[in-house]
């Protein structure tokens, strides 16, 4: 798992929020705050192929600076509004063990 995921976030034309992971190329879309938070992590959950006794002790979060701007994002009628940050996880480190062990057992 990286350290740090660089997640663009930004509104689209329906009022929809998009947030794409460049270095990934992938995205994914939600109504709101709460539910784009969520939909970003099943997506890391998803690429990195995370198994499902594993990702409730894997969270990536935003910057506690930039929470502040995606609120005004998902606030604001304009779609051009815009925000670039990278999150970074929070977990137990015995979680990374844990899926090596899972990989190589397979």
């Amino acid at each position: 798992l990286p350290s740090v995921i660089q997640v663009d976030v930004s509104k689209g034309e329906s009022g929809i929020l998009l947030a794409n992971l460049p270095k990934y190329d992938v995205f994914t879309e939600a109504d709101n705050l709460n539910e784009l938070f969520l939909q970003v992590n099943d997506l890391i959950y998803a690429y990195f192929e995370i198994p499902k006794k594993y990702q409730d002790k894997v969270c990536y979060v935003p910057p506690k600076g930039i929470q502040a701007d995606l609120v005004r994002i998902a606030e604001q009628q304009t779609t051009k509004k815009y925000s670039e940050f990278n999150m970074k996880p929070l977990y137990d480190a015995t979680l990374l063990e844990a899926l090596k062990h899972d990989k190589y057992a397979q």
